[in-house]
């Protein structure tokens, strides 16, 4: 919902927005962390055409969710989940892709394949982990990081 919306529905009711609500809702308080996910995932993007991988969709997208990267490792089909993270407060990277976000990948990875034709190719799910210290990252790859989530 944008923000000129926002005001003439906050003014008819007679509240009025601050400016921390203003700038939350315009998502400015975001877009650092976008920023930081996008960049994320462009230096995994070479990290792992460095590594062979052979990148046939970035940020394949159904209404039902995303996978960031869909690459060939050999012969070997990976649906691959990025994280990016600056320091530790909230856990290592790939500690935060948990169960719902498993499923989600599975389940949008199951329409690609199906979609492709690719239901008898062997496929697998992959993490990586990118830490951002300053100009320093490290990137790390976690092949077949979690299994097939159906349930």
């Amino acid at each position: 919902m944008s923000w000129a919306l926002l005001k003439r529905l906050y003014s008819r009711l007679g509240s009025p927005l601050d400016r921390s609500s203003r700038s939350a809702l315009e998502g400015q308080k975001r877009a650092p962390n976008k920023q930081k996910g996008t960049d994320g995932e462009l230096c995994a993007y070479h990290y792992l055409r460095h590594h062979g991988y052979k990148i046939v969709a970035r940020n394949y997208r159904k209404r039902f969710g995303e996978v960031d990267l869909i690459g060939w490792d050999g012969d070997t089909l990976a649906f691959i989940e990025v994280k990016t993270r600056t320091d530790h407060s909230r856990g290592r990277p790939e500690d935060a892709v948990h169960r719902s976000k498993q499923k989600q990948i599975c389940r949008v990875a199951r329409e690609y394949r199906i979609r492709n034709r690719l239901q008898e190719t062997n496929f697998r799910f992959d993490v990586v982990s990118v830490e951002v210290n300053g100009p320093q990252e490290r990137v790390e790859l976690l092949k077949g990081a979690f299994g097939d989530q159906r349930w």
